[in-house]
């Protein structure tokens, strides 16, 4: 891989912002090869071949070398892997666009709201409005396993801890 397969314009307007604050940027004296070496995206300044880590979060085409760097989604028309599929998809891309595109899809999919925050037990609701898929999104890093059973007025299961990482009580129902 060469410096041509990563995507610069991402690592300087949006990796490095979000990474770290305006005045280190602004007092940052290094050239371009400098930063992407300090934040290991390439060997070194002076090799600025990109890493298996600038590859997956800055390449233009990380499956060109890293074949197996995708996220396969499968929804089944059932509980059972071996119904019928119901939609799939191989996401590809850089691991941002890989996550936002894989947001979306989960966001298309999700058909009940769950409330993780204003009870000590989790809360399946109603079928989710387009505001309330919004509204649960950032949520989604309370709930590390959720598992949804796709019968006919199944809710799904959802495990996840509280800010304290204390382990809360699961519902599931139907």
């Amino acid at each position: 891989s060469r410096l041509d397969d990563i995507d610069l314009h991402f690592f300087e307007y949006q990796y490095l912002r979000h990474a770290f604050a305006r005045d280190v940027l602004e007092a940052n004296e290094r050239s371009r090869e400098e930063q992407l070496a300090a934040t290991k995206m390439v060997a070194s300044a002076d090799d600025p071949t990109p890493t298996v880590l600038g590859i997956l979060a800055l390449g233009k085409n990380p499956q060109d070398f890293l074949p197996g760097a995708y996220v396969q989604f499968l929804r089944f028309d059932g509980s059972e892997p071996v119904a019928d599929i119901v939609d799939d998809e191989d996401i590809r891309g850089s691991v941002p666009d890989v996550l936002r595109r894989l947001d979306e899809k989960l966001r298309g999919h999700n058909r009940t709201a769950v409330d993780f925050v204003s009870a000590p037990m989790e809360r399946a609701n109603e079928p989710l409005s387009h505001a309330g898929r919004s509204a649960v999104h950032p949520q989604r890093d309370h709930a590390p396993h959720v598992r949804g059973d796709q019968r006919a007025g199944s809710r799904p299961l959802v495990r996840g801890s509280n800010r304290n990482h204390e382990p809360r009580r699961t519902v599931s129902g139907g």
